[in-house]
């Protein structure tokens, strides 16, 4: 899912990972509730368009149930 209020890229699928550290912590989910982070990595994904992105510091939340794409991040990567 592309978020526009998202702070940070998350998967909750460790095999999305090409790179991968572990990292415990908790990340807020907007006030609703808390939930753990286990891991942080690279995460490479293919548009539609067949671009390949890069896309790094991306947080491992297993009790998500979507990809979250941050459209923050993006726009501070772009510029």
């Amino acid at each position: 899912m592309v978020d526009s209020r998202c702070t940070h890229h998350i998967s909750p699928h460790r095999s999305d990972f090409s790179d991968y550290t572990l990292v415990t912590g908790m990340v807020d989910l907007r006030g609703h509730a808390q939930i753990s982070q286990v891991g942080s990595g690279t995460v490479k994904v293919r548009t539609a368009a067949g671009m390949l992105l890069t896309l790094t510091d991306v947080m491992h939340v297993p009790d998500v149930e979507l990809r979250y794409f941050s459209v923050i991040v993006l726009l501070e990567k772009k510029g």
